[in-house]
């Protein structure tokens, strides 16, 4: 909100989450998987009602993996019923046993021992809890734990060795109840200010005494836990009603191919195209995409824009500025540029420079 930092990266969640009116650019590095999420997210730009921009960035195997991802999110019923016996092997459950139920979850290990791909697996948990067999609780953060192994009395070995070791010792001891009969919750940050040093050092500190023996240290963890919410059925008793599964898949395919077609069209404008997605009829041309801009070209002057491109890149790969435009505006410029990349003519290298793409 100070203006220090000019750039920000951020997941889709966190970039959400930026509550400033004068973002000028959002920049997409992935398609995202519905024309509203892109619509909420590229709308964090120019908010304050001054010019923006928001940049879309893709190829056509982004399409491939949009399409893939349909059947990742909704693998088959069949996936399902065999994610959910395997799950049951994992928590040792047997027939007829579980109702009310909790176990601790390691996705990883999980699929390593049952030869599942992590994020299909989850999403088949996903559709289990949604029907009702499961409560799948993902990412819960368990707090750090630590008991003291020594004796109270012995805790002279750790003053001898190291100053940051003794004045761990001495906040754990003011924080913390019971260190030496049973594990305690405590936080890392708490101990290291009252002891004076940085969470870092603190970290190191514990992570020595454990090593010595002193402590038996478990820092916090993020893990899932599974909660049968009925008794363990067979996988023929397993049924994923439309409501949770056909109906679903099919507005996520639709959202799919609608993302896909706003990509891949290039005659109607964007905004158009977004507008009438959420049901506008009164539309106009936003005259400001590059979709518009390529449209207000003569054809004389884009076939002489791309002549000029293409005989530059025949020399070099260059980045954006590096173009020699005499002689031409930039608005036409760029948009000639962004349609020989979507066309497959041209493409960005791993130096962000344009290159011609080789013919395969």
């Amino acid at each position: 909100k100070s203006d220090q930092v000019r750039v920000m990266v951020a997941t889709n969640a966190f970039g959400m989450g930026i509550d400033k009116p004068d973002v000028r650019l959002v920049i997409h590095y992935e398609v995202p998987d519905s024309p509203e999420a892109y619509f909420q997210e590229a709308g964090r730009a120019g908010r304050d009602g001054l010019q923006s921009y928001a940049v879309l960035l893709y190829n056509k195997k982004d399409c491939e993996k949009l399409t893939r991802r349909i059947n990742e999110t909704y693998p088959d019923p069949e996936y399902v019923c065999k994610v959910y016996e395997h799950m049951c092997y994992y928590l040792r459950m047997a027939m007829g046993d579980g109702y009310g139920v909790t176990r601790e979850f390691d996705l990883n290990e999980f699929c390593y021992r049952f030869k599942h791909f992590p994020v299909v697996a989850h999403n088949a948990l996903l559709l289990l809890s949604s029907a009702g067999y499961i409560d799948y609780t993902v990412d819960e953060e368990i707090s750090s734990r630590i008991r003291f192994i020594v004796e109270r009395d012995q805790l002279y070995r750790l003053r001898e060795t190291d100053p940051a070791e003794e004045a761990v010792t001495n906040a754990l001891l003011r924080h913390c109840c019971g260190l030496f009969s049973d594990f305690v919750y405590f936080n890392e940050s708490t101990i290291a200010g009252t002891a004076g040093v940085d969470t870092d050092t603190a970290y190191r500190a514990l992570k020595s005494m454990a090593h010595k023996r002193i402590v038996e240290y478990i820092p916090t963890k993020r893990t899932n836990y599974i909660t049968f919410t009925s008794r363990r059925l067979e996988t023929k008793e397993i049924v994923l009603p439309p409501s949770v599964y056909a109906d679903r898949k099919q507005q996520y395919d639709r959202r799919i191919q609608q993302m896909i077609a706003y990509v891949s069209d290039k005659d109607v404008c964007h905004s158009r195209f977004l507008l009438n997605y959420f049901g506008e009829t009164d539309t106009q041309d936003c005259n400001n995409c590059e979709i518009c801009r390529a449209n207000h070209i003569d054809k004389e002057t884009a076939e002489r824009i791309r002549q000029h491109i293409v005989a530059q890149l025949q020399q070099a790969p260059a980045s954006a500025p590096q173009f020699d435009r005499t002689g031409f505006r930039w608005e036409e410029y760029s948009a000639v540029l962004n349609q020989l990349v979507n066309d497959g003519v041209v493409q960005l290298n791993s130096y962000l420079q344009y290159e011609l793409r080789k013919k395969e």
